[in-house]
């Protein structure tokens, strides 16, 4: 339940700031590692049963048509923005990627 709670807030400014404007320039060596990062991460949650199918749903259609460069970038800002939420807990990550493509945790679910 705290960690629903935790990860709501994350949600919230996901939900502001929505993926749909292009990005310029080139990303730097550290965007491209996070993005790496993030790409494994969504790919791992592909393949886990745990995983809500309207999660995979809501993260799949994302990055089938979204820059995946943008994705990345929001879910950060998401983690940045919130002191609860960790780049280094792959949870919280899968969360804010999630929130940033529009997926919304069921009211008292734990994902």
């Amino acid at each position: 339940m705290m960690r629903t709670a935790i990860l709501a807030a994350g949600i919230a400014a996901a939900a502001a700031t929505g993926v749909s404007a292009q990005q310029q320039g080139e990303p730097t060596q550290e965007q491209l590692e996070t993005a790496v990062k993030h790409f494994r991460i969504i790919g791992g949650a592909m393949q886990v049963e745990e995983v809500p199918g309207e999660m995979k749903n809501a993260l799949f259609g994302c990055i089938y048509s979204a820059p995946f460069r943008e994705i990345s970038e929001k879910a950060t800002a998401v983690i940045e923005a919130n002191d609860q939420l960790s780049v280094d807990n792959n949870q919280h990550v899968l969360m804010a990627l999630a929130a940033v493509c529009g997926f919304k945790p069921q009211a008292g679910s734990d994902n």
